[in-house]
């Protein structure tokens, strides 16, 4: 009896510390935020670079995407490299080259004599004369030929216009069938706009999309820049285009301009400037907002009415 007791004891314990192992597992992944940073900047004497870092858990998962003149990535767990891109260097491909083509082409004969086969291309004044022939014979034909040709292009107008003729007479006595379709279109439409716009007006529905829009902010809180620093010299020489990005800037200069700074060039064509961004994501505040909506049960009505 004691030792089943204490083969229960360590069964327990096991799975006790089975359980408490994926509840440690379960909580670092919905509290621990994933990191991320990204750069990019392009200058005069250098080539566009761009690199994007995800990193979690003090670097025990850790994924690097880099680019300058090709896309690399690497992803290591525990320091150690699971999946990353292949070499950039770019290997030359050593493709023979094919020798010039020669006009002095050579036969072997069944003696082993080289000889040139231009000068087995003789052809005599006999066959010469009847090529003429053929040529003067085929020549009236393509007389006739042409006549035909000329009817039959007077016999495809004349298909033509009959043809355009007839959809035109087909599309007169269809018309009212057309209109009607039309009508039905366009009554359906407004049909369909109008329930659209009860069931929004509907009060259950107002809160399910009230609580969607609260759960969309708070994850754009929980996913924007805590960094987010940047310098662009922008020159262009439309003066239309350079005043339409300068308008943009001067309506959001309220809210980037201690994070985004332009300096426009009027001389030269240039984009050039770098860009730093830092934040990161709590799994936790996704999961949440996915779960309030989901399991709303006026998120579930509305659904079905606008599936209607």
């Amino acid at each position: 009896m004691s030792i089943f007791l204490l083969i229960l004891k360590i069964i327990g314990i096991i799975l006790l510390s089975i359980i408490s192992l994926l509840l440690i597992i379960i909580a670092l992944i919905l509290f621990v935020p994933i990191r991320y940073r990204i750069i990019a900047n392009k200058f005069e004497d250098s080539d566009f670079y761009a690199e994007i870092k995800l990193t979690w858990l003090l670097h025990f998962i850790n994924i690097l995407i880099k680019y300058t003149d090709d896309l690399y990535y690497r992803v290591r767990v525990i320091l150690i490299p699971i999946k990353k891109s292949d070499n950039l260097k770019k290997h030359k491909n050593n493709s023979k080259k094919t020798e010039p083509y020669s006009d002095d082409t050579k036969s072997v004969d069944e003696g082993g004599n080289i000889s040139d086969e231009s000068a087995n291309e003789d052809i005599s004044d006999n066959e010469i004369s009847k090529d003429k022939e053929e040529i003067v014979s085929t020549s009236d034909l393509d007389e006739n030929d042409d006549d035909n040709i000329k009817f039959d292009e007077n016999k495809g107008i004349i298909y033509k216009i009959r043809f355009v003729l007839t959809k035109f007479f087909e599309f007169l006595f269809n018309i009212k069938e057309k209109l009607n379709e039309a009508y039905n279109t366009v009554v359906n439409i407004v049909k369909d706009i109008d329930y659209y716009i009860n069931a929004l007006k509907d009060e259950r529905n107002k809160k399910v999309i009230s609580l969607c829009l609260s759960q969309a902010s708070s994850i754009i809180n929980n996913i924007k820049p805590k960094i987010f620093n940047g310098n662009l010299t922008i020159g262009i020489d439309e003066p239309y285009t350079m005043g339409q990005i300068l308008s943009i800037y001067g309506i959001l200069f309220p809210i980037i301009h201690d994070k985004i700074t332009i300096n426009p060039v009027y001389d030269k064509e240039v984009i050039e400037g770098d860009l730093y961004i830092k934040g990161r994501i709590s799994v936790f505040v996704l999961i949440k907002a996915a779960i309030k909506i989901y399991f709303n049960r006026d998120y579930k009505r509305m659904i079905k009415i606008f599936k209607k």
